[in-house]
């Protein structure tokens, strides 16, 4: 038996403060750790938490060299356990239980991208999304801003303007999250007479206020320099807002909106500050807006705007490359499509932590070991095989039973309860036939019969079209193109569908379980739990 080697203990807080960043240590080494290897820099530190069945399972939260850790709202009422190691996790670490601060707080501002991706270079002509991380701030109110800042230096100078506002709640996760339609960033230059801005700096402030009570509904602040605008009373000058006594904004410097004078447009009722925090940008005309994800994958949902959704379409029709418009390439292909190539396996090998021959296994029992395409009438199509009873399934949801046994004794090689692998006296036939059942299932149920279908290099099923395209004739289209898009299917069939069963099973190589998984518990029958390990071992 070896002896063990790496790092036997690491130190640190155990009930850490929730919102407030803590830093953890390398307590130990195994005495037969050499000197060479004992390099804090090459330590992974991996966080796992506590699941109701009593076992850890991880958080896939990892850093390596890097002992800071910051638990949110979120993690209150749950137990972790961090592990700092060498080579691999061995059950050891530090039991932490995240306490709650007595003192409510805004923690950080994070600026997204409609895709849920973090940025802070924006298109004029999108969506963007602040989300605020705040501590014990459950159900309160805080308040958004977004305001440009393009004069420099204190004071209030007409070019540092606010655009608009928003309030919203904190969720029990202790996040506060809205949207703001940048082009009214460019509706606004405009009205001051800029009519083609090329860029525009701006700040997203969050602020929380105490001891006041806020207006309910969203207030939309306009320009204060129209020449047209109505007479008001004049209110006294502002140079600073009132800080609640004992709050953590008494113990800050000034906002940069407080420094900038914004103060002055905001209403009078917003007086005694607890808590801010803030995030800078930038906007730029020649940048391209991003492309929204499929409804269902974001935590704030907000209508589209009919400016954005045209946008959305026409960058579509432009741009014919689902890669691209994903941010796998940097250059699209205009729809010639690409290849998979060892890269992106061993690139998906190293992001789920499965050895990149499991996944080439996979990828050829599953599809035979045949290309990826078929010609069919000229036109280049994703291999398929169509499932009957997949059809019967996704049909039953919307039709009566009489229906379903009419089709079923009409169609039996399109609509049956019965899978073609189970009954002796039917029959896949050939690739070519697949396309035949497709086109003829689809005067049926167009969306039920591609979700009835295993997709491309992969095999993976249409029914799953919703965690990457925004519908079954989207997920037909892209799979036709490229077999890039087998692989992204594949990768967001791996990670959030089947999830940490399917990734255990494969780093495992267990066979067995990873062929039931992927084509269900009569997976034996075609012996592709056999299929795949002989497979494996002649790679």
């Amino acid at each position: 038996m070896m002896n063990k080697k790496g790092v036997s203990a690491v130190s640190g807080n155990t009930s850490p403060v929730v919102g407030e960043k803590y830093t953890y240590h390398i307590a130990g080494w195994y005495p037969d750790t050499l000197a060479l290897e004992r390099d804090p820099s090459q330590v992974t530190w991996e966080l796992f938490i506590k699941r109701s069945n009593g076992k850890f399972g991880t958080t896939h939260i990892k850093k390596k060299g890097i002992g800071d850790f910051t638990f949110g709202e979120k993690a209150l009422g749950h137990t972790f356990r961090l592990e700092a190691y060498l080579y691999k996790p061995e059950g050891g670490g530090l039991i932490i239980t995240p306490r709650r601060d007595k003192i409510p707080r805004i923690s950080k501002v994070e600026l997204f991208y409609v895709d849920d991706s973090r940025g802070d270079t924006f298109s004029f002509m999108e969506k963007l999304r602040a989300r605020a991380y705040t501590v014990n701030l459950f159900d309160e109110e805080v308040v958004f801003t977004l305001w440009e800042d393009d004069a420099k230096g204190e004071g209030h100078n007409k070019s540092n303007a606010p655009i608009a506002t928003q309030k919203t709640k904190v969720d029990h996760n202790g996040i506060a999250a809205t949207e703001f339609l940048l082009s009214k960033a460019l509706m606004q230059k405009a009205m001051q007479g800029e009519t083609d801005p090329q860029q525009l700096e701006f700040y997203i402030t969050v602020e929380y206020y105490s001891h006041k009570k806020h207006a309910s509904d969203n207030v939309e602040i306009n320009n204060p320099f129209l020449k047209d605008s109505k007479p008001q009373s004049k209110k006294p000058s502002i140079s600073s807002v009132s800080k609640a006594k004992g709050s953590p904004a008494e113990q800050k410097p000034k906002s940069k909106k407080e420094e900038r004078g914004i103060l002055e447009n905001i209403d009078d009722q917003f007086r005694e500050l607890w808590d801010w925090s803030e995030s800078k940008g930038t906007i730029k005309k020649d940048q391209r807006p991003t492309i929204r994800k499929p409804e269902g994958r974001s935590p704030v949902v907000v209508s589209e705007a009919k400016i954005l959704e045209k946008e959305k379409q026409e960058i579509k029709k432009t741009i014919r490359c689902y890669c691209y418009l994903q941010g796998i390439v940097e250059t699209p292909c205009n729809g010639k499509g690409n290849a998979v190539t060892d890269k992106h396996f061993k690139s998906l090998a190293k992001d789920i932590g499965v050895e990149a021959k499991v996944f080439k296994t996979v990828a050829i029992v599953e599809s035979g070991g045949r290309e990826s395409f078929i010609d069919i009438g000229g036109k280049q199509k994703a291999k398929i095989l169509y499932e009957r009873h997949y059809m019967y399934r996704f049909l039953k949801k919307t039709k009566s039973q009489m229906d379903l046994d009419n089709l079923k004794k009409k169609y039996p090689d399109l609509v049956h309860n019965v899978g073609t692998y189970k009954d002796r006296n039917a029959k896949y036939g050939s690739e070519k036939e697949q396309f035949i059942k497709l086109n003829k299932a689809k005067k049926i149920d167009n969306d039920s019969a591609i979700k009835s279908c295993s997709w491309g290099k992969f095999q993976v099923m249409g029914k799953y079209y919703n965690f990457l395209y925004n519908s079954p004739n989207e997920l037909e289209d892209a799979m036709n193109m490229c077999e890039v898009q087998h692989f992204a299917y594949f990768k967001i069939y791996l990670k959030d569908v089947t999830g940490e069963p399917m990734v255990k099973a494969m780093k495992d190589k267990n066979w067995n379980k990873i062929a039931e998984l992927y084509n269900g518990p009569d997976y034996a029958v075609n012996k592709y739990h056999i299929k795949m390990k002989n497979k494996y071992e002649k790679l």
